[in-house]
């Protein structure tokens, strides 16, 4: 399916389901559905099965190649029954970044954030991501999701980034724009990184990445 599919299917369903739009298509999410308690463990959809814990502590993310994400948009309403079983489930990530061209960021945020409403009307509580590209999907983010208590960022791969005085400058001006009272990284974060929250007063709370997890022994492998 097409990324326009994708969008019309997703704004239809939803606006079947009460949910209200801005006049460039943008959703507006709601309170209630975000988390009020931050979960025990994050982990990607497609590393789930190795979890056995109470599935009540475990959040479903999706910080995985775009290439296992749209297959997802795509059997969302089959899978609502799955991540009902779950804590939460954190917005989805397919890839945005400074780098990409504005109408290519402004589709994947939009897509971001349908997908996560979709999850949200099937009383599903959700976490959102401080992931954008440029400043207009900075604004187009904070504007659709409003306030919430806690938001998620995927770590993973930020000790290599190249040109990291740019990204650290619009890391501040996200945290300034947003000012989360708590941050939850799946995976570390780079020192930079930490030290912006830190000067900002955002709670980082760092949750082990499943690599992290597989080198511990703590996942036993061989699914159910």
């Amino acid at each position: 399916m097409h990324e326009i599919a994708f969008v019309e299917c997703y704004t239809k369903y939803l606006k079947e389901h009460g949910v209200t739009f801005y006049n460039n298509g943008f959703p507006i999410l709601q309170s209630q559905w975000f988390v009020k308690k931050k979960p025990t463990i994050i982990v990607p959809y497609n590393k789930k099965q190795y979890f056995y814990q109470n599935k009540q502590d475990i959040s479903i993310c999706y910080f995985i190649k775009d290439e296992y994400l749209y297959p997802r948009l795509e059997k969302i309403f089959k899978e609502i029954e799955v991540l009902r079983q779950y804590h939460s489930v954190c917005m989805m990530d397919i890839s945005i970044s400074p780098l990409m061209p504005d109408e290519v960021q402004r589709m994947n945020l939009l897509l971001n954030l349908l997908f996560i409403c979709t999850i949200a009307v099937n009383n599903i509580k959700i976490i959102p991501s401080f992931r954008t590209g440029n400043f207009e999907t900075l604004l187009l983010l904070i504007k659709s999701v409003g306030h919430s208590k806690y938001w998620i960022m995927g770590s993973l791969g930020t000790q290599k980034i190249k040109k990291q005085a740019f990204f650290d400058y619009l890391f501040k001006t996200k945290c300034l724009m947003i000012m989360p009272k708590k941050l939850l990284s799946y995976g570390r974060p780079n020192d930079s990184t930490i030290k912006c929250l830190k000067d900002y007063g955002i709670e980082c709370i760092v949750y082990e990445d499943f690599r992290t997890f597989s080198y511990s022994g703590r996942i036993r492998y061989g699914g159910f």
